[in-house]
Parts: structure tokens; sequence; C-alpha cells
């Protein structure tokens, strides 16, 4: 069901790790491109979501530093092209 899989995505987005949002927001704009015009209607509910995912920043990873809360701004901004 589409709606349940929009519900599904909804939930990683709010997920704390970046990787999560980051995977999520890649499965979106894949989704937004190649899916079924009923699923692209039904992504739309989450572009709130995504353009305040545009802005997102958490604490610096020990390893990686500010590169993970970076990807996931450029991925919202590419799933919202």
């Amino acid at each position: 069901n589409v709606d349940d899989a929009v519900d599904c995505l909804e939930q990683r987005l709010q997920f704390r790790s970046t990787a999560t949002k980051q995977k999520a927001l890649k499965l979106i704009k894949h989704m937004s491109h190649k899916g079924s015009t009923e699923l692209q209607r039904a992504l739309v509910r989450l572009s709130g979501q995504i353009k305040e995912l545009q802005t997102y920043r958490c604490a610096p990873d020990a390893f990686k530093g500010d590169v993970p809360w970076k990807r996931v701004q450029e991925y919202a901004k590419e799933a919202l092209e």
C-alpha cells in the first residue's frame, strides 16, 4: 500500500541517526523520480519534513566530523528537486 510506504518513510525521517535519514532521503528521491504517479502524489505530504532537513544540524561525529549532517542537508535538497 502506498500510504503504508509513505508512513514508513516518515518514521525513518524522524529517527535520530543521520545514516537512517540519509537512506530515507535517497529512497524518497528515487521514488519521486521513478515511482508511480500515485506514489509521487503521496510523497508530497513529506515535503514539509524534507524542507526542515535542509537546515538539519547535529553534534559532530568523532570520526566523520560534520560530514553526516551536511549529507543529510544535501540529500534533502536533492529529494525536493
